[in-house]
């Protein structure tokens, strides 16, 4: 998983883009998105879309607690599944 990231496109542009209504969600664009931070995501929900906020990262299924994915940004695809 790459570790870091930018979202730059505002929630107007991404409405007009994906054809969502954004209701009550609150996005400013950034620059640095980290794992384990909260991230706006375009789902698809019942044949429409919709926003809402994702924790970007990955929690692996035996993970007992979800900070186990904030140090799994530099796994090796050799060893991933160790």
């Amino acid at each position: 998983m790459c570790g870091r990231f930018s979202l730059a496109t505002g929630m107007q542009r991404m409405e007009e883009r994906f054809g969502f209504l954004a209701e009550g969600l609150e996005h400013r664009p950034r620059y640095n998105i980290a794992p384990t931070q909260p991230v706006a995501a375009v789902l698809n929900e019942d044949s429409r879309r919709a926003a809402e906020h994702l924790r970007w990262g990955l929690i692996p299924s035996w993970a007992k607690r979800a900070s186990v994915g904030s140090r799994m940004i530099n796994v090796r695809a050799e060893t991933a599944a160790e």
